[in-house]
């Protein structure tokens, strides 16, 4: 949450103050609604990779995180339908192989532990393909988004999350 405050707080600084990118309103509740969903899955995902720590080593939490570039090129594909060059996803298979090859040989393995684990980590991916879409439909920088999306997630995680 602290890091999440911090980020709106200091996004509002720049963009408000400093006037380092312009300031762009949400203009309509649909465009309100995509930043919002954007931040609720941040949240999830977070909180699923927290709870997930209580169940599994850290280090076998890392290596399932390695998945992440697999989940991402999957969402892209499911929601956008660009396509990556086959080396691509030839180079995902190894990192694949490797977390299911770990899976089977850690001695600290739950299942609840490595399912949110997952979950965290497709989530993670999901968010980053969401605010890619978010940034070139809606014309927000960098910088508008981190402000909105933090903003939200504060608030979710003081009230509600």
């Amino acid at each position: 949450m602290c890091h999440m405050s911090a980020c709106a707080f200091f996004s509002y600084i720049s963009i408000v103050f400093i006037k380092l990118v312009p300031l762009q309103p949400i203009k309509s509740r649909p465009q309100f609604l995509k930043i919002a969903t954007l931040s609720v899955v941040f949240c999830c995902s977070v909180v699923g990779g927290n709870i997930s720590l209580r169940y599994l080593p850290v280090s076998f939490n890392q290596a399932v995180g390695a998945t992440t570039p697999f989940f991402t090129a999957l969402f892209a594909y499911l929601m956008t339908f660009k396509r990556e060059a086959w080396v691509t996803y030839a180079a995902l298979v190894p990192v694949v192989t490797g977390v299911v090859i770990a899976s089977g040989g850690e001695p600290g393995f739950h299942w609840f532990g490595f399912i949110m684990c997952i979950s965290a980590t497709a989530a993670r991916a999901f968010k980053s393909v969401l605010q890619g879409i978010l940034l070139s439909s809606e014309g927000y920088n960098t910088s508008v988004s981190i402000c909105l999306s933090s903003a939200i997630c504060t608030f979710l995680y003081v009230f509600g999350l």
